[in-house]
């Protein structure tokens, strides 16, 4: 079994195409984005249509639909359309940008509404998920659309706002639902933690990307400028960390 995973995409048609074909050169079964398909970059409705209608030749050439998880701003979108709050705030969602929402067709929006949360990959004990998770969570199913949002988290181990909080969510988890590979967080190339992997480098103008394997060691990661061509970047601890964890932070 082969998993190759995209992080977040931001409205980069092109790398995102380069991206998939790389990942189709390792022979995956299954192909997962990771949200946050739109917005930022030049192309996101391309981006969107590109992840609802089209796919990938898996390793026998059998063509096979793209699997796309909710991005916060997929989410952000939709409850626009919908008229509703986000998570934790007061007042009707504002779409990140008004001329894209208005041309976003209602096929598209009611796609954006039908993505999961997280997908799991039981063969891989791998859950692909936008945003993260906190110490509290029983069951996944429980930290329902905050999971879009998680970054840092409070000293009681709740999601914190902005940069509130003093520990990064990775290195509170403690691996509970299995190995969680994740975006959201911008980092400067795929980044490993004790339970979780880093795939996102949208702040440093990259794609990230990576394959998870039952048939080699570990991972393969490749990392895509914008403007550039896919190549092999190293998957390993992440220097980026702002704490390591520790039985006094973690709440369980």
């Amino acid at each position: 079994m082969k998993l190759g995973v995209i992080g977040d995409i931001h409205g980069h048609l092109r790398e995102m195409v380069l991206m998939i074909r790389a990942l189709e050169e390792h022979g995956i079964d299954r192909c997962v984005l990771l949200g946050d398909l739109c917005d930022r970059g030049p192309q996101s409705l391309g981006c969107l249509r590109y992840g609802m209608t089209e796919g990938f030749l898996d390793r026998r050439g059998r063509y096979k639909p793209l699997e796309v998880v909710r991005g916060n701003h997929e989410d952000g979108y939709v409850r626009a359309w919908r008229g509703v709050t986000k998570p934790g705030r007061v007042g009707v969602a504002e779409p990140e940008e008004s001329r894209l929402y208005s041309r976003i067709p209602k096929s598209t929006l009611g796609w954006m509404e039908r993505l999961p949360i997280f997908i799991r990959v039981p063969e891989l004990n791998l859950v692909c998920v936008h945003g993260g998770v906190t110490p509290r969570y029983v069951s996944l199913e429980e930290g329902g659309e905050f999971m879009l949002r998680v970054r840092f988290l409070t000293d009681d181990g709740r999601m914190a706002r902005g940069l509130m909080g003093n520990l990064f969510w990775a290195d509170a988890y403690d691996g509970r639902f299995g190995t969680i590979v994740f975006g959201h967080e911008s980092h400067a190339r795929p980044s490993r933690y004790e339970h979780a992997v880093a795939i996102d480098g949208e702040g440093y103008r990259k794609v990230h990307a990576a394959v998870f394997s039952d048939e080699n060691e570990g991972p393969i990661a490749f990392s895509c400028h914008y403007g550039g061509i896919p190549f092999e970047a190293p998957l390993d601890c992440d220097p980026y960390r702002y704490h390591a964890p520790s039985t006094q932070q973690v709440v369980r």
